[in-house]
């Protein structure tokens, strides 16, 4: 079940520029804070920071693309998608060199131990490591199944995803159910990069492809923390709901189980009758049981045509 925590709005965040963060932290960690425009600004008119050191932090941020007057909404995001960690900063950090002549301990100041030293977790490794292979297909359906799995922002596009108002009327203001001008635009925004509209009405054929990689990639983190995985379709079914927070009505997460368990073999997922009249997967309804013993090889994914899921997509009909 899922923890109940207090949500937020979207940060305002360029999803365009999100690699230039992660690639920034793949090196070693960042003091994303004490890097902030407002915490420069704040630092140099308390005397903390020369003008020299200021214009060498500046420039440094401008070389890997990362100056921007909102740049501390990143470090929410990456948190908020689980793709950063956070520590305190240790004493062999301070000699690291950060920028020309700069190291952390000329960031650090007089009381380090205050500040917090960021960088990438496992999963935003496996973010980073899709960009720099330039496997980029890869890269933004592992951004999009952290998005939609967050459980720190409000589920503004899933909300979306789940309204039949979205495939009959398109991309609307009025549909995005936060009061947020920002967050709206986000919305918008966000929803394009991943290509989820065409002109302004949902591709159905992106939508069904995306959903399909989150959910392999979602029952391949439950069999990293758990081992095999032995589930009712059912169950799988209502998980990805809630862990999505897009419902059931919209989309039918049975047709992905159902695709994934044709095109994989019997050694990485298997499948049984369970006996009690639970619900089957849709061309197999005596499969009502999946055993799924390994990781989903992502490009088996990559293989499966639009046309085979689109019907997951319950609202708007087919083109």
């Amino acid at each position: 079940m899922k923890r109940i925590l207090k949500l937020r709005t979207y940060p305002r965040v360029d999803l365009a520029k999100v690699s230039n963060w992660l690639v920034a932290l793949s090196s070693y960690g960042l003091p994303l804070i004490e890097l902030s425009s407002r915490k420069i600004a704040e630092r140099e008119k308390k005397g903390d920071f020369s003008t020299e050191v200021k214009q060498q932090l500046t420039s440094w941020k401008e070389s890997r693309e990362l100056k921007d007057p909102d740049d501390l909404e990143y470090k929410y995001f990456l948190e908020g998608i689980g793709a950063i960690l956070a520590r305190q900063l240790a004493k062999e950090d301070l000699d690291v060199p950060l920028a020309q002549n700069l190291s952390f301990g000329d960031v650090a100041g007089s009381q380090p131990s205050r500040i917090r030293l960021y960088y990438l977790s496992r999963l935003g490794s496996t973010l980073v490591g899709y960009w720099n292979s330039k496997q980029y297909h890869l890269y933004e359906s592992t951004l999009f199944w952290l998005l939609i799995r967050s459980e720190h922002f409000n589920p503004l596009i899933q909300g979306l995803i789940s309204d039949p108002r979205f495939y009959q009327m398109g991309l609307q203001d009025e549909l995005i159910s936060s009061r947020d001008g920002v967050s709206r635009a986000l919305v918008r925004k966000w929803i394009q990069y991943f290509s989820l509209v065409r002109g302004n009405r949902p591709d159905k054929s992106r939508l069904a492809t995306i959903l399909l990689f989150a959910l392999a990639l979602e029952i391949n983190e439950l069999v990293e923390h758990k081992g095999p995985l032995k589930e009712y379709v059912s169950e799988l079914c209502r998980t990805a709901s809630r862990r999505f927070s897009i419902t059931e009505t919209a989309v039918d997460f049975s047709v992905f189980l159902d695709c994934l368990y044709s095109h994989l073999d019997r050694q990485t997922i298997a499948g049984f009758p369970s006996g009690r009249g639970h619900t089957g997967l849709p061309s197999k309804p005596s499969i009502q049981i999946l055993e799924v013993n390994s990781y989903i090889p992502l490009s088996i994914i990559g293989a499966i045509q639009p046309y085979e899921v689109q019907k997951a997509i319950v609202f708007g009909g087919f083109p």
